[in-house]
């Protein structure tokens, strides 16, 4: 995932809901999980009209928390994420901008093998950093499809390349958003171990493109 840490990002357990929901509606969320610097104690909630207020929800710092705190059934959070004895729905975010939400399902736990996390399968292109939300990774995947692309598909196609290239061993040319990810690649200590400098440089404010591989 061709994704740097240069944005803010955010764990959410959320209440499950029957109703539909729109981009302007609030979910009942139980647990907010970030970093740090996200979470400002003295900081008012902030309403919008036409919206319902925010209420309070409880958040915990990521560096502070387990695995177990949540998941295990004695676990410190367990009753908080799982009100009814069922546990609520987590959520992961990344970027506020973009908004990359994905669900996460916990299937349970065993010894590690690894000192990194490992794929085990993998499926679809994800959308390259700073692509601009849905409608952004839209228009790189036409600009990938076009047959005759204009000027500005042939200048966007340039910059996933270039943009995908500086993250991972691929060449430029390599980039395709319709291929499946390969596990050999996403498995690779080398490319994890420099997933972890760049994440590092990124919550460190440096800007986009300089990093340090020393």
């Amino acid at each position: 995932m061709p994704w740097w840490n240069a944005h803010l990002h955010e764990f959410t357990f959320s209440a499950p809901t029957t109703q539909a929901r729109t981009m302007l509606s609030r979910r009942n969320d139980l647990l907010k999980i970030g970093p740090a610097s996200l979470y400002d104690e003295d900081e008012e909630p902030f309403d919008i009209p036409g919206i319902p207020p925010q209420r309070h929800v409880p958040h915990q710092i990521e560096s502070k928390l387990l695995l177990k705190d949540v998941f295990d059934q004695d676990g410190r959070l367990r009753d908080v994420v799982a009100p009814n004895g069922q546990l609520a729905p987590l959520y992961y975010l990344y970027d506020f901008g973009d908004n990359w939400e994905h669900e996460l399902i916990f299937k349970g736990s065993k010894a590690a093998r690894q000192d990194r996390p490992v794929f085990t399968a993998a499926t679809g292109c994800a959308p390259v950093e700073d692509s601009g939300a849905i409608p952004g990774w839209e228009r790189v995947k036409a600009a990938f499809s076009a047959r005759n692309p204009s000027s500005g598909q042939r200048s966007r196609k340039d910059w996933a390349r270039q943009t995908t290239a500086h993250y991972s061993s691929d060449t430029q040319q390599d980039f395709d958003p319709f291929k499946d990810p390969d596990l050999t690649l996403l498995n690779d200590k080398r490319r994890w171990d420099i997933h972890v400098q760049e994440s590092f440089a990124g919550e460190r404010g440096q800007e986009d493109n300089e990093y340090s591989f020393n």
